[in-house]
């Protein structure tokens, strides 16, 4: 005797829908991830993230994520557990992608020259004055410079915070800005036609 089954194909796929919805929303309250836009795509092929001339195709990763549910908790309307599972499959998602989006993000800035190597050497503002050298800059109406967001630990930032340049390392690090400041002036200007 054939067994009855109920496939409700169209609750299958909200239920998909909200899932893809709460990850999400943990991803919009991490510290780093929350930072940047959310975008689907359609496609499963290589993306192009640096053009010209020495050209960039990542592969998308495979990103993998965890979390087990019980079945009573889904018959019985066991919210309490339900929500636990769908935090652990966030928390899951969010550490399966981190070191994928670290690793593209080394490639691309590898690609576009952006990446220093410290080499083992402790963080200097002389370091810093090397990895602004090698940063497009924008700058606001006002002149001041729209400074690109760093990601790193919180002891780190502590540390910089602290640093004292040297008389010097200021002056290197306003010759940089200055420089910065003309160059995207340079580019942002169009031609007028009398």
């Amino acid at each position: 005797m054939a067994k009855l089954r109920f496939l409700i194909p169209a609750y299958e796929k909200a239920m998909l829908r909200f899932t893809d919805q709460v990850v999400k929303g943990f991803f919009s309250v991490d510290p780093l991830f929350g930072l940047m836009p959310w975008r689907s795509t359609e496609h499963y092929g290589p993306v192009r993230n640096v053009r010209g001339a020495l050209p960039l195709d990542q592969t998308m990763p495979v990103i993998e994520a965890e979390s087990s549910i019980n079945m009573d908790t889904i018959h019985n309307t066991e919210i309490e557990d339900y929500v636990q599972f769908l935090a652990e499959l966030a928390t899951s998602s969010i550490q399966a992608f981190a070191p994928e989006f670290f690793k593209g993000l080394g490639e691309v800035t590898n690609a576009v020259g952006t990446s220093l190597d410290a080499r083992g050497k402790p963080f200097s503002f002389d370091m810093l004055n090397d990895a602004l050298e090698r940063l497009y800059i924008e700058f606001d109406e006002e002149g001041e410079p729209i400074l690109p967001a760093l990601v790193m630990h919180p002891m780190m930032v502590e540390r910089i915070r602290n640093m004292k340049p040297t008389p010097e390392q200021e002056k290197r690090h306003a010759e940089i800005m200055e420089r910065k400041k003309t160059e995207y002036y340079a580019k942002k200007r169009t031609r007028r036609l009398s």
